[in-house]
């Protein structure tokens, strides 16, 4: 294995890692969470977002979370797990692309 693969699987492990935190077991109760929580509630049982519920956050995270809500809690981490991984993945490979230290 050479040293960019190494690299890049340590980061990525990291990132994992650090999403274990934010388990559906061990999760504490927040503002913003249940606020997108509820929201994708509201969608789910025939609601509009910002006409029936107003939050200042894009449309997108209203949709991810109303997926959460169709899946369970875990799909939820999941797919929030995925898409830091993904980021992660996507903020190296642009670090490495422009020869960041």
């Amino acid at each position: 294995m050479n040293l960019n693969r190494i690299t890049i699987f340590l980061v990525l492990a990291v990132s994992l890692v650090l999403s274990l935190v934010y388990i559906p077991a061990y999760n504490e109760i927040s503002g913003d969470k249940e606020i997108y929580r509820y929201v994708g509630l509201l969608m789910h049982k025939g609601g509009v977002p910002y006409r029936d519920a107003f939050d200042h956050k894009p449309p997108l995270i209203f949709f991810l979370n109303y997926a959460g809500v169709l899946l369970n809690g875990w799909m939820q981490w999941l797919i929030d797990t995925v898409l830091v991984l993904l980021a992660t993945f996507l903020f190296f490979r642009l670090g490495k692309k422009h020869q960041l230290p």
